[in-house]
């Protein structure tokens, strides 16, 4: 079960957060300011308004990935917890803004990779 397999990772020294990257170029899936889009052509679309959301065994109603992850946790993960790396984050602080995110993580905190290339 998630719980047990959770707490096994949570007791390992080698991890210490969650980090949660859907982006996925050739599916055109993005994630821009914490929010999840889908590419319909030239457009955007949030993904909880696409029929993805409406999957019966993994369906969701938010597209805001913080205010997914306490909707999927049952809020044991508060929207306000959930760390974040920007666009900003990767693309002018670098690897070492990214390292000190990553290094704040603690007690399984999950972390949303914002991402819309592979460059």
């Amino acid at each position: 079960d998630d719980d047990e397999i959770a707490g096994e990772v949570a007791s390992s020294s080698m991890i210490d957060g969650q980090i949660i990257i859907p982006f996925f170029l050739e599916g055109g899936r993005f994630t821009i300011n914490n929010v999840h889009y889908v590419a319909d052509g030239t457009e955007l679309i949030p993904a909880a308004d696409t029929p993805f959301a409406n999957d019966a065994a993994f369906g969701f109603t938010k597209s805001n990935l913080s205010e997914y992850v306490e909707e999927k946790t049952r809020g044991r993960y508060p929207r306000d917890t959930v760390e974040s790396i920007t666009i900003d984050d990767v693309r002018l602080g670098g690897p070492d803004a990214v390292r000190s995110k990553l290094s704040k993580l603690s007690g399984m905190r999950p972390c949303i990779v914002n991402a819309v290339t592979l460059r």
